[in-house]
């Protein structure tokens, strides 16, 4: 495996073990002082939590087919889109949709 292949890995466990958790620990956050950074961290945490949170087995496997809610998009990996809107005729006009910076 290439090594994207394995921050991707880890990446996905650690947001998965964020959802895990009951009773999050946002403890520290709250007793720093409250800047912009601070709030923006609470609020990406609470968006992250809210998401994995709704994935359980049973969405993965009901899952609509334009959703991929694993990496393979289902348990047998099959990694492929049934959807067909995208063509070799329509290619050229793809761009980015969305983007989150990290930093």
């Amino acid at each position: 495996m290439s090594r994207s292949t394995y921050v991707a890995i880890i990446l996905a466990i650690s947001i998965l073990l964020i959802g895990c958790s009951d009773n999050p620990d946002t403890e520290s956050l709250n007793n720093g002082p409250n800047t912009e950074a601070t709030e923006d961290l609470m609020v990406r945490s609470d968006v992250i939590r809210s998401a994995v949170s709704k994935v359980n087995t049973k969405t993965i496997v009901e899952a609509d087919p334009s959703n991929w809610l694993s990496t393979g998009r289902t348990y047998d990996e099959q990694r492929h889109s049934p959807l067909d809107q995208i063509s070799d005729k329509n290619i050229s006009e793809l761009g980015l949709a969305w983007s989150w910076e990290t930093n």
